[in-house]
This record gives structure tokens, sequence and C-alpha cells, in this order.
């Protein structure tokens, strides 16, 4: 089974679509997630030590 999409179904929930190559089988799944965007520690770690290569 490949992941062919994902897809947003509603708030911290996606709708993952897989195919088999071989006999083209559609299973389709529902995954929650947590969003991290906007976490106030993922702010403080943007603006942290990380600099452009020199």
């Amino acid at each position: 089974m490949m992941l062919v999409s994902i897809e947003p179904a509603r708030p911290g929930i996606d709708l993952h679509t897989f195919e088999c190559a071989v006999c083209n089988h559609v299973l389709t799944t529902l995954a929650a997630f947590e969003d991290s965007t906007p976490s106030k520690a993922l702010g403080r770690w943007l603006q942290g030590d990380l600099h452009p290569p020199k």
C-alpha cells in the first residue's frame, strides 16, 4: 500500500488514502494529529540560535 493523498477532514483530523500498486485496492482512514504551529515553544525555538550557513 502506498499513501496517495492526505486531505483535511476537520480540525485535528486528516483523511489518509492508501492504494495498492498491485490490485488497485483503495483504503481510506482518518488520522488524528496535533498541530504544533501555534506552540509557544516553537516560536522560541525559531527565534533561538538558528542561523543560515556561513
